[in-house]
């Protein structure tokens, strides 16, 4: 009898940062801005506001819109913004390293499109 050996290796790192890829976006899908912690600034800037820093995590929260996400590890934090009226948005700034909302209000749609220096 003659067998046939098949070698045969899946690509492991490939698939696992797929896998890896998955959670993260998952992750994502699950993150209610709310709950995080929030800086006194965060509480007390724009707290007069109709767009503050818990009312837009709120609004995120509640599906008023999917916001566009992106980091800024540099600076350590990321943005989070939606265009909601005609060329302004509302956004929030969170931070990286210690994850906590350090603000949020509303601004023209070109000054939250790129805090990244």
């Amino acid at each position: 009898m003659i067998e046939a050996h098949l070698s045969y290796r899946a690509p492991v790192l490939p698939l696992l940062l797929m896998v890896l890829l998955l959670l993260a976006v998952l992750a994502v899908g699950l993150l209610q801005y709310a709950e995080l912690p929030f800086t006194d600034h965060a509480r007390q800037a724009h707290a007069g506001e109709k767009w503050n820093a818990t009312t837009i995590a709120g609004y995120f929260d509640q599906g008023g819109c999917t916001p566009t996400e992106y980091a800024c590890p540099d600076r350590d934090f990321r943005v989070a913004y939606c265009e909601i009226n005609d060329g302004k948005s509302i956004g929030l700034i969170i931070g990286l390293a210690v994850e906590k909302i350090i603000t949020g209000f509303m601004a023209p749609t070109s000054y939250w499109q790129n805090r990244c220096p």
